[in-house]
C-alpha cells in the first residue's frame, strides 16, 4: 500500500540537538527523530505518536498540544530529551531502516550534566544502541513501553509504567496526584481508548464534508529533492495542509484509533496491502476502526500514503462507514 514520488538516493539525517537543563534529572532516549520532528524542530511531532500524551499523563498533567505547554512540563519535572544518535542513513522514519548509526557523545554530556540520575528507554532500539555503544553508564537506566502504537499497552497502562519509573528520581511524582490534576476528574485525562467513542458524528460529518471537497493536489504537495551544502541531497517529502493535519490529529487522539490493528486485521485474515479498500463498504466498527488506524500509521513508514489515500477517497469512505455504523 505503499505510496513514492520519485526513487531517491539515501541521505545522512542528523538528528535534535538535546533539550536539557542543569536541573534535569532524567534524561529520556529515543534512537532517531522522525521525519516530522526533524521537519519541525521538535521532539516527538508526529501525531501518531503518543509520547507527549503518555508524559503528561505520566506527571498528573492535563494533556496539552502546544509547544509553551510541553515545554513547562520538561521544566517543571526536570525531564530531559535526547537520542541515542546523533546521525544515521535512512530513506523512511522507520527505525529498521537505519544503516551506518553515529552515535552521540552520551558520555560527554552525563560528565556535563552530573544531576542526570536516570536514563529512560522507550524503545528496543534505543536501548540496544545504547548496550551497542557505549556498553553501560554509571548512571542507572529503565527500559519502559514505546509511545507508538505498535506497542499493545494502551497509552493509560503506559503512563502508569513510564510514571513509576520517573518517580525514581522526580520525588513530586511520588506523592502527587495520580494520572489525574486536582479536583479534576481522571476521565477527563486518560487515554480516549479508555473512554467511549468521543469522535462525536458532527465532528465525523463535517470531516466528511471536507474529504467530499477537498483538493488532493493542495492538501498534499511534494518538497523536490534539493543538493545540501555538502553535495549529497535531500530526499523529497510531502507537505500536508494544516486541516488535513488536524484531522489526522484529531483521529489519532480519539476513540477511533486500533492499537491493535496489525493483530486486528490478521484476525479478518487480512494483511495491510491495497485490498484494504475493498472492504471497507462492509466492514464492522472493529474493522473499519483498524484500516482507519493501519492508514494513519503508516504515512511515518511510506512517504506520501495519506496524499494518496485522499485522492483516491479512502479516508472518506471510512469515514462514511463510520458515520453509517454510528448512526442510530
Amino acid at each position: 500500500m505503499c505510496a513514492t514520488a520519485n526513487d531517491h538516493l539515501q541521505e545522512r539525517v542528523n538528528g535534535l540537538p538535546a533539550k536539557i537543563g542543569y536541573d534535569s534529572v532524567v534524561l529520556i532516549l529515543g534512537t532517531l527523530p522522525g521525519k516530522r520532528s526533524l521537519m519541525t524542530g521538535t521532539y516527538y511531532a508526529d501525531p501518531s505518536n503518543k509520547f507527549w500524551d503518555i508524559l503528561f499523563m505520566a506527571c498528573g498533567e492535563k494533556i496539552e498540544k502546544s509547544d509553551t505547554a510541553k515545554e513547562i512540563l520538561l521544566k517543571k519535572y526536570h525531564i530531559a530529551l535526547w537520542d541515542i544518535l546523533h546521525s544515521a542513513v535512512r530513506d523512511t522514519s522507520s527505525d529498521k531502516d537505519l544503516l551506518d548509526e553515529k552515535p552521540n557523545d552520551l558520555p560527554q554530556y552525563l560528565a556535563e550534566y552530573p544531576q542526570i540520575k536516570l536514563l529512560l528507554f522507550h524503545s528496543n532500539d534505543s536501548y540496544r544502541y545504547f548496550k551497542r555503544f557505549f556498553k553501560n553508564t554509571a548512571v542507572p537506566y529503565i527500559c519502559v513501553s514505546s509511545p507508538s502504537g505498535q506497542n499493545r499497552k494502551s497509552t493509560l497502562e503506559k503512563a502508569e509504567e513510564w510514571r513509576a519509573a520517573l518517580s525514581c528520581v522526580i520525588p513530586q511524582l511520588r506523592i502527587g496526584p495520580r494520572l489525574a490534576w486536582k479536583g479534576t476528574p481522571l476521565c477527563d485525562i486518560i487515554s480516549s481508548q479508555e473512554r467511549g467513542i468521543d469522535m462525536e458524528i458532527e465532528k465525523i460529518r463535517n470531516y466528511i464534508s471536507y474529504f467530499e471537497t477537498v483538493n488532493a493536489e493542495t492538501a498534499c504537495r511534494w518538497e523536490e529533492s534539493i543538493k545540501l551544502k555538502n553535495g549529497t541531497f535531500s530526499m523529497p517529502y510531502p507537505v500536508y495542509e494544516t486541516q488535513f493535519l488536524n484531522f489526522i490529529d484529531y483521529v489519532s487522539n480519539s476513540d477511533l484509533m486500533d492499537v491493535n490493528y496489525g493483530g486486528t486485521l490478521e484476525e479478518y485474515g487480512l494483511e495491510m496491502n491495497n485490498e484494504l479498500t475493498k472492504k471497507i463498504d462492509t466492514a464492522d466498527f472493529r474493522l473499519v476502526k483498524a484500516i482507519l488506524t493501519c492508514y494513519v500509521r503508516q504515512e511515518r513508514f511510506c512517504d506520501g500514503l495519506w496524499g494518496r489515500a485522499i485522492k483516491e477517497g479512502i479516508f472518506l469512505a471510512l469515514l462514511k462507514r463510520i458515520a453509517t455504523l454510528l448512526t442510530p
